[in-house]
């Protein structure tokens, strides 16, 4: 029997710690033919990320689509930021840089069904209402995102759009750009920077 140490899923994790993104993938493609239904979901989830990172966006929307169908309420959890990443979610966000509005909101809508309010899926959606100019749909979501600090300087935008001083826009290809360079796992804000204090230690997830 495969040991917690020794399995695929839980090399992948170390890999990925240490910053070994695509070799990460390579034991989250092993893990996905593990018999524990658990097992394999999560290794389709990490592996969704890692092609997320790798800018490999056919195959993270790939894998993210076959995740949803197999179990649209998966939720990972990630240890060091306290998010949890829905299968749902991850579609939106797989959806989002390939460019795919509606059915990344549709998928960001569901999210929000499964975990109401939830931080990660509220910011994501924001972004997606303001590159449609919908800034009173992103606002409404802007109390949940603020409670996530990688959304400080979108709420912040948000705040001042609720004021009436500024009517803020997004580029889709500012979106895409966000979601590349931090995707779930990575801290980061609205422009897309790494928080300081993570940037030496690698792709967190």
């Amino acid at each position: 029997a495969k040991t917690a140490s020794t399995s695929p899923l839980a090399r992948g994790q170390l890999l990925e710690l240490a910053g070994y993104t695509e070799k990460a993938g390579d034991s989250y493609l092993q893990a996905m033919d593990d018999e524990d239904k658990s097992v394999r979901y999560e290794a389709l989830a990490r592996y969704v990320i890692i092609m997320l990172k790798l800018d490999r966006r056919e195959e993270a929307l790939e894998r993210a689509t076959e995740l949803a169908n197999l179990e649209p309420k998966f939720a990972l959890k990630s240890v060091l930021q306290g998010e949890e990443y829905t299968s749902m979610a991850l579609l939106g966000d797989a959806m989002a840089v390939n460019e795919r509005i509606e059915g990344a909101k549709q998928a960001y809508e569901v999210a929000l069904q499964i975990l109401p309010e939830d931080p990660y899926v509220s910011g994501r959606l924001a972004m997606i209402h303001l590159t449609d100019g919908d800034v009173d749909s992103a606002s409404k979501l802007n109390r949940a995102a603020s409670n996530n600090p990688r959304y400080s300087s979108l709420s912040n935008m948000l705040r001042l759009a609720e004021s009436g001083l500024v009517r803020p826009a997004l580029e889709i290809d500012k979106v895409v750009s966000v979601i590349v360079v931090s995707p779930a796992g990575r801290p980061f804000d609205v422009g897309g920077v790494r928080t300081a204090d993570v940037v030496e230690r690698g792709d967190w997830s």
